[in-house]
Formats: structure tokens, sequence, C-alpha cells
């Protein structure tokens, strides 16, 4: 039986995606430590995403990341913006997204995102198993026993948050 993903970083949209799930409750189960920054809060305007946000910090599954402690990162957070200007195969994601990536390349934290230009920079310039999209922590809730059957969570997800899964190229 696999562990839990000790500790890892979250893309805020991850974050509202799971906030509608009605199974939200995995994520805690599957996951020990998610870092998040508190410029989150500036980012959403939803209530249930922001009592998603409060509970999970107040479970101590969310715990806020102190940039501050960690300037040498911003180098990597500069890299990224560079590679995204010049390297055509890329497509374009917002500056959250670049600094929550930044962080995770540098303390080699995997990362929480559905987002499908951050799996595409992970397989190009990282490592496409440090980045962990919904289906494959559904698919870790099923093997670790908190659920039964993938099909229901991948159903009940879809219809919660309206994200649709595609296999991501390998290039």
């Amino acid at each position: 039986m696999r562990k839990k993903i000790v500790e890892c970083f979250i893309d805020p949209f991850f974050i509202s995606s799971w906030a509608r799930f009605r199974y939200r409750d995995l994520l805690s189960k599957v996951v020990s430590t998610c870092y998040i920054f508190d410029w989150f809060f500036d980012l959403f305007s939803c209530d249930t995403t922001l009592k998603f946000l409060r509970i999970m910090l107040e479970q101590g599954k969310f715990v806020i990341f102190h940039e501050a402690d960690y300037t040498e990162a911003h180098e990597y957070i500069n890299a990224i913006h560079s590679i995204l200007k010049t390297d055509k195969r890329l497509c374009q994601f917002g500056s959250p997204l670049i600094k929550v990536l930044g962080f995770a390349i540098y303390t080699e934290y995997p990362i929480l995102s559905d987002n499908y230009c951050v799996h595409r920079f992970a397989r190009l310039y990282w490592d496409s198993s440090m980045v962990w999209n919904s289906y494959k922590l559904l698919k870790l809730a099923v093997k670790l026993g908190f659920a039964e059957k993938l099909d229901k969570l991948l159903t009940a997800f879809l219809e919660d948050t309206k994200t649709v899964f595609i296999k991501y190229p390998h290039t």
C-alpha cells in the first residue's frame, strides 16, 4: 500500500475545484501538508472556497508557506518567466501559478494542479512525476482504501467541478 503524499504545494485553482467537490474530505486523507501562500485569500471570493480554505488551515492540512524565508526561490520564478517567454511549445499561465511552481521546484516538493500548462512545463523542464492532478489523487485515495470506486469519484468530480481529464501528450 502506498503512503500519503507527505508535503506538497497546491495550486490555488486546485483548491477552488476541490472546495466544490462533494468528497473534498479525501484531500485531507491523502495529503498530510499542503503549502499555500497568504495571498491565496486575495484570489478567492466564493464563500465555499474560503470556508474550505479555513477548514483545511484549522485542521493543519494547509500551512501558510513563508516565502520571505526562501528568497533564493525567486531565481526559479524568474527562470520560469523567461522560459515561458521563449519556449513556443509551452502554453502561458499566470503569475500565481508561476510562483507556486517556482517554490515547488526550489523545495523539491510535489505540486497539486489540474492545469495542463503546469503539467506540460514539468514534462519539459522539471519532473512530471512531481505534478499531481486530481485524477492521480483520486486514484491514490482508492488505492489507500479511503474510497471504493474510482469511476464513482471521477463522475462526481466531473459533475461538481466541471473538470475534464485529458490524456497529456508526452512532448
